[in-house]
């Protein structure tokens, strides 16, 4: 697979992760048709690559159901971003 086909994998779920109203691994699977354990290696290079803090955050404390939360964009220009993939 190539570098552009990747990120394009990466951006679709971080505009996902700011999209949809419960990012959940199901939601994010379901609309990108990627396997979990795809997205999941999506996750492990946004926290590496580009510093990413995406973090698994419960809904309720006696659950184990949570959403996926930006905490820091890293070296990635949130504003931009925001402008260049969500808002079209």
């Amino acid at each position: 697979m190539d570098n552009h086909h990747v990120y394009e994998q990466h951006f679709l779920i971080l505009k996902l992760l700011i999209t949809l109203e419960k990012p959940t691994l199901n939601a994010l699977a379901n609309s990108t048709g990627l396997s979990k354990s795809t997205i999941n290696r999506c996750f492990a290079n946004l926290r590496t690559k580009f510093n990413m803090k995406i973090e698994y955050v419960r809904i309720n404390h006696d659950t184990i159901r949570g959403v996926y939360v930006i905490q820091d964009w890293g070296i990635i220009d949130k504003i931009n971003f925001i402008k260049q993939y969500v808002s079209k």
